[in-house]
């Protein structure tokens, strides 16, 4: 009967019962655990940014040391398509990230 009276004045329904339930709670844990594995989003900020970062070296003044700069900018795109294309679990962006490795 507790557990009925709290979860009539829980907004969640569902998360207080996974709450009790331990084996809910444990599925629950791998779920997240394997959403976080495939969550590109981070992957996806910090390619942006070094994009954004290489275009700015472009229009540096033509006396400016790039190139090791630049040569930085190329090894994390890399890597970031690298574990973009490691937690990716559709098959056309897996194509994609092929394509990237291969220019």
């Amino acid at each position: 009967m507790r557990a009925i009276d709290s979860a009539s004045d829980s907004i969640d329904f569902q998360t207080f019962l996974w709450y009790f339930d331990t084996v809910g709670a444990m599925v629950l844990d791998h779920i997240v655990q394997a959403a976080d594995r495939l969550d590109v989003c981070e992957e996806v900020v910090r390619l942006r940014s070094h994009v954004a970062q290489f275009r700015g070296l472009l229009t540096a003044p033509a006396d400016a040391p790039l190139g090791r700069r630049l040569d930085f900018l190329l090894q994390e795109f890399g890597r970031e398509v690298n574990t973009i294309g490691s937690k990716v679990a559709d098959a056309p962006l897996a194509h994609e990230v092929v394509d990237l490795k291969v220019e």
